[in-house]
């Protein structure tokens, strides 16, 4: 009797591994991969203007510091967001998933302005802190005005991305990512080195290449839930209200996900 039983337990120990493993292969690794995908793009710029130069190569790689820094912030605040919203996903109470994502994504587009007004108006101040040397700054300071418009791009990006992942909607960010890595790619061997009739624009070029490719993340990632019509018939999936300030996405079950900045007429 007891064999049974151990045999039992342990046919249930290994169901039970499967689930987690299965779980984590759907959710964790998704995440795992469009976090190394949206951290990549600068990788990108740094690879490719490399072969300009020595002082192209420095430019940027001093002016994605900016947007390092600006990314980290970005990560921890939706990173925090992420616990809450997950809890309330589990007991299914979307109404605070709404004013959760909502404050994330106020708190973000408050930063990200911030970011975009200093790197329009005086980049040189702030790449000063990053290198002594003028040339630098100089060859800095364009790509980093090209390239403000970004903070405001993932300031939208990111709080969407956090609340599809807690929800479990994993792979749809990984592909607005991966859709964005390859634009970021294919730009940048266009405009860096003027290929196919393009101007050459060497540091700007790389700047131009990843403002576009994030501005195509921006319009996947909340657009991503068009495609959860395939698991359920969601209607119109995409709700915006101007005179409420809502944006509404619906779950795969018919959810809604609803971010609400401000205060809903």
């Amino acid at each position: 009797m007891k064999g049974t039983e151990v045999k039992n337990q342990q046919t249930l120990n290994d169901i039970k591994t499967r689930e987690l493993l299965s779980m984590l292969r759907k959710i964790a690794l998704p995440i795992a991969l469009q976090s190394l995908i949206g951290s990549s793009l600068s990788l990108i710029d740094n690879l490719m203007v490399g072969s300009l130069g020595e002082l192209q190569l420095n430019a940027v790689g001093v002016s994605v510091q900016i947007f390092f820094v600006y990314w980290m912030l970005l990560y921890g605040i939706s990173g925090g967001a992420a616990t809450f919203i997950s809890q309330f996903y589990g007991v299914g109470d979307f109404k605070n998933i709404r004013r959760t994502t909502g404050f994330t994504l106020t708190i973000a587009m408050g930063i990200g302005l911030l970011f975009f007004i200093a790197a329009e108006a005086f980049p040189q101040y702030i790449l000063r802190i990053f290198t002594k040397f003028p040339e630098v700054i100089e060859e800095g300071c364009s790509y980093v005005r090209i390239g403000a418009p970004t903070f405001l791009m993932l300031a939208v990006t990111q709080p969407f991305t956090i609340a599809l992942r807690a929800t479990q909607q994993t792979r749809l960010p990984l592909y607005a990512s991966a859709v964005a890595l390859a634009t970021n790619t294919g730009l940048n061997y266009l405009l860096i080195f003027g290929k196919l009739g393009l101007p050459a624009l060497g540091v700007d070029g790389a700047a131009l290449a990843t403002s576009i490719a994030r501005l195509l993340e921006m319009g996947l990632t909340p657009g991503a839930a068009v495609m959860l019509r395939k698991r359920a018939p969601l209607g119109d999936p995409l709700e915006l209200s101007l005179r409420g300030y809502e944006l509404s996405l619906r779950t795969a079950d018919a959810q809604y996900i609803e971010v609400e900045v401000g205060r809903t007429c």
